[in-house]
């Protein structure tokens, strides 16, 4: 849900409350104690931190605080997922990216409150919210709180898996947000500003991630022409859309590259995977033109999958009978 990403604003009317969500219990410097996982369980309303939700309710302003009031002490909470993003259609689309974190940076600030579900060597699963933290700060108003955060997230480093950190330094450093005059239309026109393969380029490195690292060569079985179609992410195999469904592809089905071949669901959210889905700017592992025979499906419906995992075996076509 695309909706649903950013930053939310409360202004500090009564004591400090926590922005949105309520924070999902713990104290008011919880550092990735025990339970602080029940935080990633808020998901309705803007549980995720919707930039153009704001938190003085829907439509045009709701950024603005529930008083509106300028130059009034407001917290700025992000929350920080295990989500990469990808181009459907030519457009931004985020999916899940749970996985093992080989790295987890979060410098110490007595102005930051933190409620982490991450860290150092945690395996994010594939069976909950993408929801990996929720970083909170203080501040004097609106532009005092969301540049304090955005330097604090310029410290911050998560590896091992993809996270929408850099998405959420831009939004806090972008002036329509700043200005918090903006309706639930703001992520979508927001989106549309970005560089989209610069955007998904800084996510894959902040990761440790190499997109472009799989070749062809690393693909292709020594001795045939048959080419391997492996696991981009961590999730669960469906061969079928539903049990009483036939499956996508079987063995022997010619396809094309824009055929759904299976889907992997994790947290909640399921992901077509096509072979055109691995194409990058830069290279095409399938190429569009390019027809394929399937000729072994690997996983059992159902299976759990991890990145690299071998789906299936998939054999082109001849050039003249693909056009045939």
């Amino acid at each position: 849900r695309p909706s649903l990403r950013g930053c939310t604003t409360r202004a500090v009317t009564r004591g400090v409350t926590r922005a949105a969500a309520g924070a999902a219990g713990g104290g008011p410097r919880e550092r990735g104690g025990a339970g602080a996982r029940s935080a990633a369980g808020a998901r309705g309303g803007v549980a995720r931190g919707a930039a153009g939700r704001g938190s003085g309710g829907g439509g045009r302003g709701s950024g603005r605080g529930t008083t509106g009031r300028e130059n009034e002490p407001v917290q700025v909470e992000v929350r920080l997922n295990a989500e990469k993003v990808t181009k459907a259609g030519g457009k931004l689309a985020f999916r899940p990216d749970p996985g093992e974190i080989t790295e987890w940076v979060m410098p110490e600030n007595d102005a930051i409150d933190i409620i982490a579900a991450g860290g150092p060597g945690k395996v994010i699963s594939p069976f909950y919210d993408s929801m990996v933290a929720q970083i909170i700060i203080h501040g004097t108003d609106r532009r005092d709180a969301a540049g304090k955060l955005a330097a604090y997230l310029d410290s911050v480093q998560v590896k091992g898996i993809c996270t929408n950190l850099a998405l959420l330094r831009k939004i806090l450093r972008d002036e329509v947000f700043l200005s918090g005059d903006y309706d639930t239309s703001y992520l979508p026109k927001f989106l549309a500003t970005l560089d989209a393969d610069a955007l998904i380029e800084e996510i894959d490195q902040e990761a440790g991630k190499d997109s472009s690292a799989v070749s062809f060569e690393a693909l292709a079985i020594e001795g045939s022409d048959e080419i391997k179609v492996l696991s981009p992410s961590t999730g669960i195999f469906y061969i079928t859309p539903s049990p009483s469904e036939p499956e996508y592809v079987s063995v022997g089905e010619e396809v094309s590259v824009s055929k759904t071949l299976c889907q992997l669901e994790a947290m909640k959210i399921f992901s077509p995977l096509t072979l055109a889905s691995f194409n990058q700017a830069e290279q095409a592992l399938y190429p569009e033109e390019q027809r394929y025979v399937v000729t072994r499906i690997n996983i059992a419906n159902g299976q759990q999958v991890n990145a690299g995992d071998l789906l299936f075996v998939v054999k082109p076509k001849p050039a003249l009978e693909s056009a045939a």
